[in-house]
């Protein structure tokens, strides 16, 4: 797979209630191979650096914690055209599949650029309850992969779906290209953002 070209991310940081799940609006802009048929993974990772004083050599050291996901259900392209609200899929309107490997091909935007908007809950852990100055760092990754690792991971999307029942759904052949067993051998280019939020606590 060829690298992409990965021009900007912009985050918009979207408040809401303490219950709401989309905090944070990220638009992602990238590049299309032109005259050829191309398959991505993009993967959010939320990476909160908290202060942690270790008693022992006493000093203070910060411990990442990542969390990794994201929702992106009005995004036409990772939805693969059956784009919906929160509130569709709270209230089982939709029965979309979820796509939380986050793959998608260009078939929506042959030959030229994309903007795709994923959502990510921008919020420090429940348990800190002190005032304690947190870092946080959002880093996008955009993964070019090969077709077959594609079909494999969109696969498992449906396999491991809420909506899936292999009691009346038709059985699942996941894609391989392991000798005497199933899984996916294959190779990635990637590109990465980050983005950077000093002293969360005390700004947002």
């Amino acid at each position: 797979p060829r690298r992409q070209d990965f021009s900007g991310v912009n985050l918009i940081l979207t408040r809401g209630s303490i219950f709401s799940r989309r905090q944070g609006s990220i638009c992602t802009d990238f590049s299309n191979c032109p005259n050829e048929d191309n398959y991505y993974r993009i993967l959010v990772d939320l990476q909160i650096s908290i202060p942690d004083y270790n008693f022992d050599t006493d000093e203070t050291v910060m411990k990442i914690k990542h969390s990794y996901g994201f929702e992106a259900h009005d995004d036409i392209v990772l939805t693969d055209g059956h784009p919906s609200t929160g509130d569709d899929d709270d209230n089982g309107i939709f029965d979309n599949i979820e796509n939380q490997y986050g793959v998608f091909d260009d078939s929506r935007f042959k030959n030229s650029s994309y903007t795709m908007t994923v959502y990510n809950n921008i919020k420090a852990p429940r348990y800190l309850q002190l005032p304690v100055n947190i870092e946080v760092d959002v880093v996008i990754h955009l993964l070019s992969i090969t077709e077959t690792e594609y079909y494999y991971l969109k696969a498992l999307n449906l396999l491991e779906s809420y909506s899936y029942d292999e009691t009346i759904n038709e059985p699942v052949k996941l894609p391989s290209n392991v000798n005497g067993g199933i899984g996916v051998i294959g190779i990635s280019t990637e590109v990465s953002k980050t983005i950077h939020f000093p002293d969360y606590w005390r700004r947002y």
